[in-house]
């Protein structure tokens, strides 16, 4: 059986890995109740990926506010 990257522990999220939760989570929470079950790896790998797009998003605004 191949190890799991399970990403490590929870204490060692980033402020990206958090914005990135927060944008998966609202979008899973406006999905029909069997959104996940009609997913493919493909649209999951794609949630993945726009969460982070979103939380890079929200990082660089950051940086513009703070300025």
């Amino acid at each position: 059986m191949a190890e799991r990257n399970d990403g490590g522990t929870a204490d060692c999220a980033t402020l990206r890995d958090y914005f990135a939760a927060a944008a998966m989570q609202g979008e899973l929470a406006r999905q029909t109740a069997n959104y996940a079950e009609e997913m493919g790896p493909s649209s999951i790998e794609y949630l993945a990926n726009i969460s982070y797009a979103v939380a890079d998003a929200m990082l660089k605004a950051r940086e513009v506010s703070d300025g």
